[in-house]
């Protein structure tokens, strides 16, 4: 059941509906606020826009190479069930 809540992240108020719950997802507002700022303060000609959308970024990126280890594992522990059998 998705869960409701109302953050306020970089100084943008939204209404959200997570999976999380809200201790959890507190936690990735967070870190996701922390990015965005830390990124901004590095750089003071970057834009709260432009700093969470090379956020995005980031997290794609990120995403897309645990994606390609997660099948790189798979398939290497199917070829170990493999041989077991």
């Amino acid at each position: 059941m998705k869960n409701r809540y109302e953050i306020d992240m970089s100084g943008v108020s939204l209404n959200v509906l997570a999976d999380e719950d809200e201790a959890e997802f507190k936690d990735i507002v967070k870190t996701v606020d922390n990015s965005v700022r830390e990124m901004m303060n590095i750089n003071n000609r970057v834009t709260r826009i432009q700093a969470t959308l090379l956020l995005c970024l980031d997290y794609r990126s990120r995403i897309l190479t645990l994606e390609k280890e997660n099948a790189a594992l798979k398939e290497q522990l199917s070829l170990i069930a493999d041989k077991k059998l």
